[in-house]
């Protein structure tokens, strides 16, 4: 019987850091401000987030919380999610792992539909046993160390705190994309 491991989606085999950056400056605009974002996804690997980052740009505290919710309904629209490429190393982690393992998906979306979506778009699922979405925001990380553990996985690959922070409550070994969003400096193994 072949061991699981685990792969989370954005920031790991999905580069979508583009659309964070072009979901801010559409926002942006309905409010009429103008900023620029050129360090925004750099702001935000060492675990800040889009209102930390606003304030620091010199944003008030309650037009930073206005803006955050527009960018959360726009964040997963069609219209952006089709901003998102590959990893060009993805495809070569994804035969690398599935050689002597089954792999599974899980990750953090709200619009299930356009995850499904993208999944196809780059033909992948073919490499996942099962695909598990979990609720964004405070949950996730707990879901998703839940998930490992009834799968009995025994490796984690990730970018974020959340995927790293599951890994852990699991009791299974974590592995670092770095190329993700969050900074290694941050992130506790």
């Amino acid at each position: 019987m072949k061991t699981t491991v685990a792969f989370d989606f954005d920031g790991t085999l999905l580069d979508s850091r583009n659309r964070h950056v072009v979901v801010m400056r559409d926002v942006l605009n309905e409010f009429g401000i103008n900023l620029n974002l050129d360090d925004l996804i750099e702001f935000k690997s060492f675990g800040k987030n889009n209102i930390d980052y606003l304030k620091s740009m010199g944003v008030d505290e309650d037009t930073a919380n206005k803006i955050q919710k527009q960018w959360v309904e726009h964040i997963e629209s069609y219209e952006y999610l089709s901003k998102d490429i590959l990893y060009d190393d993805a495809i070569f982690l994804l035969n690398k792992y599935s050689k002597n393992n089954e792999l599974i998906l899980i990750t953090a979306r709200a619009n299930i539909d356009g995850l499904n979506k993208q999944i196809d778009k780059f033909d992948l699922r073919k490499y996942f046993k099962e695909i598990f979405i979990v609720k964004p925001g405070k949950t996730a990380t707990t879901s998703k160390a839940e998930i490992l553990k009834s799968q009995n996985a025994i490796l984690m690959i990730g970018d974020t705190t959340s995927d790293a922070d599951a890994a852990k409550m699991a009791g299974i070994k974590f592995v670092f994309h770095e190329n993700g969003f969050h900074n290694k400096e941050i992130i506790k193994e």
